[in-house]
């Protein structure tokens, strides 16, 4: 990962290792990519996530989407150092329409601003300017594409994770993807439900204990562990012997 000093996630990677961003989300993701052929990271930040999939697996094609111009334009660097041909970089929001919106992006400071959103002011702390970018329906990005099957997505769009699941429902219904999703506690636990539960996904909280699995969603308060993997039904026992 390529740093002037201003991606506290490489910064933190350098100086304490892997195990400093998201230890038992990221290991669980890089084994799960290493068994994929095509992988979504919505929300990429500049690329962990993605750059890790194309780094455990020579057949695996990465999609890597990340709307923040500043933010972009060091995760297509960090492709391009990387493992360009398979990772492809989208300066895109993926969800529930195709067009444009504002996305309200924190300024000041010396880091990269990673609380962008949609939601204004997402964080109250935030001073925020607004921003015009490319929105688009993961069904609508899939059949331009030509992807004919998605085998795992990890999203992480601050609190607009139902929107992207909306916005992909065809796409999802068809492939039956594994799904990384952060889950804050903003009262949009019940959608995901709506949208996954007549797909019989299965609900796991990602834990510095491992997998529990899940009857419902709920955000995590103290947002210490955030994320879930949502899970086919079919799936669950391959899941849980890995």
């Amino acid at each position: 990962m390529v740093s002037d000093g201003d991606d506290r996630l490489a910064t933190e990677i350098f100086w304490v290792g892997l195990e400093s961003y998201e230890s038992q989300t990221l290991s669980l993701f890089v084994r799960l990519a290493s068994r994929s052929r095509t992988v979504l990271d919505v929300g990429a930040n500049t690329g962990i996530f993605a750059l890790a999939a194309v780094s455990s697996n020579t057949e695996v094609m990465a999609y890597a989407f990340e709307p923040v111009p500043s933010i972009y334009a060091h995760l297509e660097r960090n492709a391009a150092r990387n493992a360009s041909a398979r990772m492809k970089t989208f300066k895109l929001v993926l969800s529930d329409f195709d067009g444009q919106m504002p996305l309200y992006v924190p300024y000041g400071g010396q880091t990269l601003p990673t609380t962008a959103s949609f939601v204004e002011r997402f964080r109250e702390e935030d001073k925020c300017n607004s921003v015009m970018v490319d929105v688009a329906r993961l069904d609508s990005f899939a059949a331009i594409h030509h992807l004919k099957g998605i085998d795992l997505i990890k999203i992480d769009t601050e609190a607009t994770e139902h929107l992207v699941i909306k916005g992909g429902s065809s796409a999802i219904a068809q492939s039956k993807p594994l799904i990384f999703c952060e889950v804050l506690p903003r009262g949009h636990e019940g959608q995901l439900h709506q949208l996954l539960d007549p797909l019989r996904y299965k609900y796991f909280w990602i834990t510095d204990n491992g997998l529990m699995a899940k009857e419902q969603i709920v955000g995590d308060p103290t947002l210490a562990n955030a994320n879930y993997l949502f899970v086919p039904e079919r799936r669950v026992t391959d899941i849980l012997n890995l």
